[in-house]
């Protein structure tokens, strides 16, 4: 599970801010939604919600996760000698020329880890591997530039790979290439949750989901409890979309042959109302896509224990609906392997009190907010300190925690 996160100078972000899993207050007996991971002290919660203004950075915190992992993954197999580091950085007053830092500390099978790197446009300038297996802190490396230190807890061809490690690649991606034993574990922490689980929507992918809707309906893989007593992956599906109230009563799935490649997948729903008529996913309402694309990475997501990162939860999707997902990564039943949810959402219901008590706990609400320099701040709800019996919705809308935009007349001239 992840415990914490920061970076520093990427895209909005200039001076280094930190995301926490960590609970904010003693853990209540009665609140069941944070989670014990072995090998962390700490008690975490299994979602962080952001709010903001729009531009206020929001989606650069999660971009900033995705940016690590993609790094991680990508840099030694497909990031090119000579062609330097990718990165984006804050684009004023000096960043250009400072290094991009990344850091992750998460629990994995027991062990505390923390993994750290920088980097300029052209290299890697530093880069750090921290393990916690018996409590007490070990350096596994160290590298500063081309210059690496292994710690005597680091074992295997660490030489091997050194000589391998492109100055502007990641040590921890050359090992994995190498099946490193002791680092590929940390390297797969990271790539298995692969662009489907750390979703950050922008279209809809009708191509992927219908691949996706078949492999589930054609085969029998292990399904997260959202809907009890499914039997079989069609009735988890009809189920969880009924739930949903998408007025969908089936489902199928028709493969097109192709000249080239393989079989491209078509998904057609049928209505409660509509009887024998079936109509292509693609003429379904921006809603009913919006959900059936999120289905992917929430089966696999909840399924395996990864994490998820999803930017606009709330796009296109009802305010329950929204709450339902979030309960889903909350429910220690239907998330029984500790599967974690970092989205960025503009759903205020999520903080209120109109119907029993709010969704997020207030140590899952962080606020951005886009300072005079254009840097984003980044900062959690338990900073100001709310009252317990605080109305956490009217207080953001209010402006009261500096999240919330101020908007003048839309039209000009109008009072």
């Amino acid at each position: 599970m992840l415990i914490e996160f920061r970076v520093e100078n990427h895209r909005s972000i200039a001076d280094e801010q930190t995301l926490s899993f960590v609970t904010g207050r003693p853990a209540d007996q009665e609140d069941r939604r944070s989670r014990a991971a072995p090998g962390c002290a700490d008690r975490l919660v299994p979602v962080v919600a952001i709010f903001g203004a729009n531009a206020s950075g929001k989606t650069n915190v999660l971009d900033a996760l995705v940016w690590m992992r993609f790094a991680i993954v990508s840099s030694q197999a497909h990031w090119l000698p000579g062609q330097g580091v990718p990165r984006q950085p804050f684009g004023w007053g000096g960043w250009l020329g400072r290094p991009s830092k990344f850091e992750a500390t998460f629990a994995l099978e027991g062990t505390r880890y923390r993994y750290a790197f920088e980097v300029d446009n052209t290299v890697v300038v530093r880069e750090q591997v921290d393990a916690w297996p018996s409590g007490r802190k070990q350096t596994w490396l160290s590298r500063e530039g081309d210059k690496f230190r292994f710690g005597k807890h680091l074992l295997g061809e660490n030489r091997v790979v050194q000589d391998v490690t492109r100055p502007n690649a990641l040590f921890l991606s050359a090992a994995a290439q190498l099946r490193h034993t002791q680092l590929t574990p940390i390297w797969r922490w990271f790539a298995d949750a692969h662009p489907s689980s750390w979703l950050v929507r922008r279209r809809w992918h009708a191509g992927a989901t219908a691949q996706w809707v078949a492999g589930m309906l054609e085969t029998q893989p292990k399904l997260f409890p959202l809907s009890q007593g499914a039997i079989d992956p069609r009735a988890a599906l009809l189920e969880i979309l009924r739930q949903a109230d998408m007025d969908i009563a089936d489902v199928r799935v028709e493969a097109e042959e192709t000249r080239t490649g393989p079989k491209r997948h078509n998904v057609f729903v049928r209505h409660e109302s509509a009887g024998d008529a079936w109509l292509p996913i693609e003429e379904e309402s921006a809603g009913t896509q919006a959900f059936v694309q999120l289905l992917p990475g929430l089966f696999e997501s909840i399924g395996q224990g990864r994490l998820m990162v999803l930017d606009e939860l709330d796009a296109s999707l009802h305010p329950k609906l929204t709450r339902a997902i979030v309960h889903a990564f909350q429910s220690p039943l239907a998330n029984p392997h500790g599967a974690q949810l970092a989205c960025t959402t503009h759903d205020t219901s999520l903080m209120g009190t109109l119907i029993g008590d709010p969704t997020l706990r207030r140590d899952e609400i962080w606020f951005t907010e886009k300072q005079a320099s254009g840097a984003t701040t980044l900062t959690p709800c338990a900073a100001y300190h709310v009252r317990k019996n605080e109305n956490l919705e009217r207080g953001y809308v209010q402006g009261r925690y500096g999240a919330s935009p101020l908007i003048g007349p839309l039209i000009v001239g109008s009072e």
